[in-house]
């Protein structure tokens, strides 16, 4: 009952939140205060973009997800970075339904983290034929997680993003209803730059990045491939005193594109998670290494659905990076 009016709840405020932001999207765009230049030429360098497929191709080992028409599609260019981080430090950004399974290649007492610096552009419902939202976003994000204290079905392993920043109100209170840590703030950008900020103070964070190499196929890229299936993993979140929502974010990895990328860190808030003031500097992904790339891809995000529809999975282990 309660998963039923959070879908119902959901597809209601989407669609009168929709239609606003569209319209909102459309005043922007007239004025020229929606322009966004942040990996444009890198991404026209990939050539045409291909569209996002409804329904998504199951990877393999995947659960049969319930992909509806209240889904969202879009399509994702920004700049990963891959760490091992400390284990303790990574551990405190979880809530207390969810612990961390333990990772073979990460390394004594660490634990792999993702961060993304992207513009999620033609955003909106399946159904809905004209996508015109676009908007900047920097997630951080936990996968290999697990449900604590459960034994039952599908514990793990899960995603959890305990913090993000974005740039579009629409957006963000979608994310704040399912439970996702999301802040709006606002960013700057350039084409190799952005700068993110609150939304009313100073800066949290500034990004450089630099393609490296060959660009093509993302499954050209074999570094990248346990990550892939990492960023893959169902997502679990919680409102208030409810159980936990679970969620997911499909990126197509069989249509994206992707370049190894050099890119420099400037933290410049304490509530950055994990990471203290500072610069931190990665370099290109290498296999079993922490380091960055660029990727350019589809994606379906979907709303709730039962953590029964994750028995489907082959196993746990095969939504594993290690698999």
């Amino acid at each position: 009952m309660y998963l039923w009016f959070i879908r119902t709840f959901h597809v209601v405020l989407c669609i009168v939140l929709g239609i606003y932001d569209a319209c909102l999207t459309v005043v922007l765009r007239l004025l020229g205060l929606e322009r966004y230049s942040y990996l444009r030429e890198w991404q026209r360098s990939l050539g045409p973009r291909p569209a996002p497929q409804f329904p998504p191709k199951r990877e393999p080992g995947e659960p049969n997800y319930p992909y509806s028409i209240w889904d969202y599609h879009g399509y994702i260019r920004t700049a990963i970075v891959v760490d091992y981080l400390d284990h303790a430090k990574v551990a405190a950004l979880l809530p207390d339904y969810l612990e961390m399974i333990e990772v073979p290649d990460a390394g004594p007492d660490r634990h792999p983290v993702l961060f993304s610096f992207g513009l999620n552009q033609h955003f909106g419902p399946v159904w809905m034929p004209f996508k015109t939202i676009s908007y900047m976003e920097l997630l951080v994000s936990i996968p290999d997680t697990k449900l604590k204290g459960k034994s039952d079905g599908y514990v793990g392993p899960f995603y959890y993003p305990p913090r993000l920043w974005l740039n579009r109100l629409f957006p963000t209170v979608v994310g704040r209803l399912l439970g996702y840590r999301k802040i709006l703030g606002r960013v700057r950008t350039t084409g190799d730059s952005c700068t993110i900020y609150r939304l009313f103070g100073g800066e949290i964070a500034r990004l450089k990045l630099k393609p490296c190499g060959i660009s093509g196929p993302i499954s050209k890229i074999p570094a990248f491939g346990p990550w892939m299936r990492r960023a893959n993993q169902p997502i679990v979140t919680k409102v208030f005193f409810s159980e936990p929502l679970f969620t997911h974010f499909q990126w197509e990895w069989n249509l994206a594109k992707g370049q190894q990328a050099e890119v420099e860190l400037e933290v410049l808030s304490a509530d950055f998670p994990v990471l203290a003031p500072g610069t931190y500097r990665w370099s290109p992904l290498k296999a079993g290494a922490s380091g960055a790339i660029l990727v350019s891809s589809p994606f379906e995000w979907q709303i709730p659905f039962a953590r029964s529809v994750l028995k489907d999975a082959v196993s746990g282990k095969t939504m594993a990076a290690g698999s």
